[in-house]
């Protein structure tokens, strides 16, 4: 379960629908969307704020809708249409507490050309009833086309060509699809229900970005997090081209209490409170300290986005549940600062790390190499329930010889996990400083995979450095075997050699650098052959 947004959305909206004493006067119109614009009816912006919108179906006369016109000069886009583009968005569909004479009704992300019917439709994702469809070139829906979990947030990708669209959710390609209408995309709408019934679901949605793609690249035309906006906003006199039954709600403390008196009961205790503890890392200005307190607030399954804006400099950050970190805003690891994980089933994703220091702070274990930007303890270690390490960054080029404490390595394992899709770049070879590395202890011995990463590593050194490396070594000499240790798919550079357990009594130095330091027996991948299922250059 994503533990932001959707809590304090069913918590407060039933306030906004049937009545609190909260004060929509003019007077009180707030500043819109990145971009300038202005919402209708709510509290004033609040810095540092992070909101999203919530849209419902409460009428049988009408839909939920929030709508962007690119040829509206307010939309304030720089194209007039978009031939070739696409949209990206985080949405959560889920149960709306505030109705429940409704029906079960589809939410949509539609995508039109010169006008908003079914003829002119561009493009269309429905998420109804766990199920996410399309729609064909007749304008008939297609059969099921992939799964959601109700009330999970969904990262909903939409991309056209002139005769194709392409749907993607949670980075998974769901098809690709022949265009009904080829025309330039005009209009792209958030969409709940329908004008004869009342739904029992709302959307919520944040994070809208629209690019436009030409010869020259991606760019971004359009965006609205929604954070300039204040709780309340209705976003009627904004930016949008329609607004039907929307309403702007905040996930902070920064928003809690600029409410005050009678509001503060209904929104300042629901969503400061609901926040507090399930918020998490959206918020997360306060780094280190703050997110501990919200991973101990937080339940296993959960999210926690890192905020961008966060210091994470320095401290442990403990990973001690089977939560998530996602830092897919824009956070970063600097300075000394470290995650230890001691939760199998635990997982850090999206996330980038530049630190000048590494392995002070974090390790249970106090040898060479056995510490790191990121340490996973012997406790994490279950077989079916890795730790996983996915989409995250490492830049090694701010270390430095006084930063780096005994050897550390930028992920050191004694536990059993899994790290794919990540990058390690500009790492010196002029520091003993590996990219991963795991003992080869029994709690380890799970089935570590190491999956379609990139390593990078200089020519200006000659210390002895791996980018995976599996077991100790004692004098340049590995031993380990049966380590368990899955190397696929993994792309190596600047490496010295490729494979190997033995550097000691080695003629040129260069030649401690080293891809894969290990043994034959610790490594393997599905045929065995890491030399030949791993690309070094």
């Amino acid at each position: 379960m994503k533990i932001t947004k959707t809590a304090i959305a069913v918590a407060i909206s039933s306030a906004f629908l049937f009545g609190c004493d909260f004060d929509v006067g003019s007077e009180n119109n707030a500043t819109g969307g990145t971009g300038g614009g202005t919402g209708g009816g709510g509290l004033p912006p609040v810095e540092n704020a992070q909101n999203y919108v919530q849209i419902q179906d409460s009428s049988t006369t009408d839909v939920g809708l929030l709508r962007v016109k690119t040829s509206e000069q307010k939309s304030e886009i720089a194209v007039d249409a978009i031939p070739v583009g696409y949209l990206t968005v985080d949405l959560t569909y889920q149960d709306n507490k505030a109705i429940n004479d409704g029906e079960d009704k589809s939410a949509y992300v539609q995508v039109h050309t010169d006008g908003t019917g079914n003829a002119e439709l561009r493009a269309e994702i429905s998420f109804s009833n766990g199920s996410i469809k399309s729609r064909d070139t007749s304008g008939s829906q297609t059969d099921v086309i992939g799964t959601y979990t109700v009330g999970e947030e969904l990262k909903v990708k939409v991309s056209w060509t002139e005769t194709e669209y392409t749907l993607t959710v949670d980075g998974q390609d769901l098809g690709t699809f022949a265009a009904r209408n080829t025309k330039p995309v005009q209009y792209i709408s958030l969409k709940v229900g329908d004008k004869d019934t009342k739904s029992n679901y709302e959307l919520i949605a944040d994070n809208l970005e629209i690019y436009n793609t030409t010869d020259a690249g991606d760019e971004l035309v359009f965006e609205d997090d929604f954070d300039h906006y204040g709780v309340g906003d209705d976003l009627t006199d904004s930016r949008y081209n329609s607004a039907l039954e929307t309403i702007v709600f905040g996930t902070g403390s920064d928003n809690g209490g600029d409410n005050g008196g009678d509001n503060g009961g209904d929104n300042g205790g629901d969503n400061g409170g609901d926040n507090g503890g399930d918020n998490g890392g959206d918020n997360g200005g306060d780094g280190v300290s703050e997110l501990n307190a919200l991973i101990e607030s937080a339940s296993p399954g959960d999210i926690i986005d890192l905020s961008p804006d966060a210091d994470f400099s320095t401290g442990v950050i403990a990973l001690n549940k089977a939560v998530t970190l996602d830092g897919y805003q824009g956070a970063t690891i600097t300075g000394s600062a470290c995650i230890q994980i001691t939760a199998a089933g635990a997982a850090v994703k999206n996330l980038a790390f530049e630190n000048n220091a590494i392995g002070a702070e974090c390790g249970a274990h106090d040898s060479d190499s056995r510490r790191g930007a990121i340490t996973v303890e012997e406790d994490a270690s279950d077989v079916d329930n890795p730790v996983v390490l996915t989409n995250l960054s490492f830049d090694g080029s701010n270390v430095t010889e006084d930063g780096l404490y005994k050897k550390a390595s930028w992920v050191f394992s004694s536990g059993h996990v899994t790290l794919e899709d990540s990058e390690f770049i500009n790492l010196q070879s002029s520091l003993q400083n590996n990219a991963f590395y795991t003992s080869c202890v029994s709690a380890s011995r799970k089935g570590i995979e190491i999956n379609n990463n990139t390593f990078q590593i200089d020519d200006l050194g000659d210390k002895e450095t791996a980018a995976v490396k599996v077991g100790n070594s004692s004098g340049g000499e590995q031993t380990a075997d049966n380590c368990n240790v899955t190397v696929l798919g993994n792309t190596f550079t600047g490496y010295s050699q490729n494979v190997t357990g033995n550097i000691k009594g080695v003629v040129n130095n260069k030649e401690r650098i080293v891809a894969v330091f290990a043994t034959d027996g610790a490594v393997g991948n599905e045929t065995g052959d890491v030399e030949t299922n791993n690309t070094f250059n």
